[in-house]
């Protein structure tokens, strides 16, 4: 192996070591932090804020529409819209139209404290739906239930580290530090909708050196909609085709022997929310024996909505 290797191997190493070791020394205090385990399988959480709308709305009565967007998810949110439906503006003085998201945090910058979910929350609404009321001209004979529908549209990414293995197949048990086939992985969810829940190496020997081969299963983890992440981009509405739906792209890399090639180009398409990944490419010499973290990504767009409704009441004056 080259020089360059054995140092990004040796750094590798120090870091699972260091990651495993208590740190909690003599004399030190307890911390009330509460550690993320990298689990759970949010992204952006949406809740109308209470009151916005009221329960009961009456003609001539402004009020107005506000939702409360929390990543919940490890990582943050770049590029997306939120948007809310329902809002008939042949009934309703003013249309409803959608917001960018801008960048909201995610538990990775913004940790767990004391129970709390971690993640930056912002609120939509304050200024764009306000202000809202029904026609003077439409007429509410009985109370009426509308409904309110919200919905965010986001690019996210899930990226996890489980270790690999880089072995040779004639080496002895003994001599062996790891092993291949099944990899250990969270099976609760990657701080993110989307996840990897499961993994599998192969060592193959290829000529003078063993060519790594992983295959995973990728399902969709929430009650969301997966979409391709290029189209948050080129869709502001939140309304997407068919065929936009249900990609996640994948990208496998092992520091110091490079990046995997994914079948598809990286590209999966879930099928009922699971779909395969198979990534070859990633060769390592003969006659070595230790496992090395292998970065995985996952990027891809999602989609997820909320329901509420409010009730018109009856206009008094109807039929005077």
């Amino acid at each position: 192996m080259s020089k360059l290797k054995v140092v990004i191997i040796f750094l590798a190493l120090f870091f699972l070591v260091g990651q495993s070791c208590n740190v909690g020394g003599l004399g030190k205090k307890k911390s009330n932090e509460k550690g993320d385990d990298f689990s759970g399988t949010k992204g952006l959480v949406m809740n109308f804020v209470e009151g916005l709308p009221p329960k009961e709305i009456w003609k001539g009565v402004e009020f107005g529409i506000w939702l409360d967007v929390h990543n919940q998810g490890v990582n943050d949110v770049e590029a997306g819209s939120v948007c809310i439906s329902s809002i008939n503006e042949n009934i309703f003085t003013k249309a409803i139209n959608c917001l960018p998201l801008g960048k909201i945090e995610g538990r990775g910058r913004i940790p767990n404290f004391d129970g709390n979910t971690g993640g930056q929350v912002e609120r939509f609404g304050e200024n764009d739906w306000d202000g809202i009321s029904v026609k003077e001209s439409y007429p509410i004979n009985v109370d009426t239930t509308f409904p309110i529908a919200a919905k965010t549209c986001y690019k996210y990414s899930t990226s996890l580290t489980p270790q690999a293995c880089i072995r040779d197949l004639a080496m002895n048990e003994k001599d062996a530090l790891c092993d291949a086939g099944e990899i250990s992985i969270n099976k609760n969810g990657q701080g993110a909708p989307v996840a990897v829940t499961s993994l599998k190496e192969d060592i193959v020997p290829r000529g003078g050196k063993n060519e790594l081969i992983f295959t995973m299963v990728i399902e969709n983890k929430d009650d969301g909609e997966v979409v391709k992440a290029s189209s948050i981009d080129s869709n502001k509405d939140c309304n997407f085709d068919r065929k936009e739906k249900d990609y996640v792209n994948v990208e496998v890399e092992l520091p110091g022997f490079g990046k995997a090639t994914c079948r598809n180009n990286g590209d999966v398409v879930l099928i009922n929310g699971k779909g395969q990944a198979f990534c070859t490419g990633i060769k390592a010499p003969k006659g070595e024996s230790f496992p090395l973290p292998l970065n995985i990504k996952l990027t891809y767009g999602y989609l997820s909505r909320a329901r509420s409704e409010f009730i018109v009441k009856k206009d008094i004056l109807e039929g005077v």
